[in-house]
């Protein structure tokens, strides 16, 4: 008897274990899973003839669920590791690069520095892009993982999806807000300027070309694209 309940102790702690592990979206996913896990584990509480036999038959079945379960859990958590990667890489991009000095070590003037900006955030656009279209094949995978279809929209994947939703959701908005951010913090550092602009002596001032309005429409039109990528 001291065998049997070490073992049964050992496969409670492992089914706890992979419990414990999961996150509400991944419980609702896997409801069903752990159900039928729950269902076998419920017959070792009837009153039944404990002979040997029974205890390892019980165990075995037992053990080989858990491992089953495990190994699905394993994938499922590697999946969302790759998709939180490529969240991560889209939070992070910088939408706002500046362009590198002349090479007498000038500053750009400020047509090239709107020019290069734009330019740059159409290309890392078209990198968000190809890495946000890798993220649904990943939860198609775990639909054909979980439930041995590739729907892409399982009823049964509901909470999964709408989690994965809002974790995109917040880091496109994370994206913008930071890189809006960013841009401000550099306006308000008057020691670092971005680029240089003409200055004409149109007696008695001194006139700019671009003048301020001019380039405050840029940086309009400029964070409006950021916001719209």
């Amino acid at each position: 008897m001291k065998l049997l309940s070490t073992q049964l102790k050992i496969v409670l702690k492992n089914y706890h274990r992979l419990v414990d592990s999961l996150e509400p979206h991944e419980q609702s996913l896997l409801e069903e899973n752990l159900r039928q896990l729950k269902r076998h584990m419920q017959t070792g509480t009837q009153r039944l003839p404990w002979t040997s036999t029974n205890h390892d038959k019980f165990i075995t079945v037992i053990s080989e669920l858990i491992s089953k379960l495990d190994s699905t859990i394993n994938q499922i958590k590697k999946n969302s590791q790759d998709i939180h990667v490529f969240l991560d890489e889209i939070r992070q991009c910088n939408l706002f690069r500046e362009p590198p000095p002349n090479p007498d070590g000038s500053l750009v003037y400020c047509k090239e520095y709107f020019e290069f900006v734009e330019s740059r955030r159409r290309q890392d656009a078209i990198e968000l892009q190809k890495k946000y279209k890798l993220i649904g094949p990943l939860i198609a995978k775990v639909e054909g993982l979980v439930f041995n279809t590739n729907t892409s929209q399982s009823p049964k994947m509901k909470a999964y999806y709408a989690y994965w939703e809002r974790q995109i959701f917040s880091a496109l908005s994370d994206l913008v807000m930071e890189n809006i951010k960013s841009l401000r913090d550099a306006l308000q550092n008057g020691s670092k300027p971005l680029f240089q602009v003409d200055t004409l002596l149109v007696v008695p001032t001194v006139a700019m070309q671009p003048n301020q309005n001019e380039i405050i429409k840029l940086f309009s039109q400029s964070m409006r694209d950021c916001v719209e990528v």
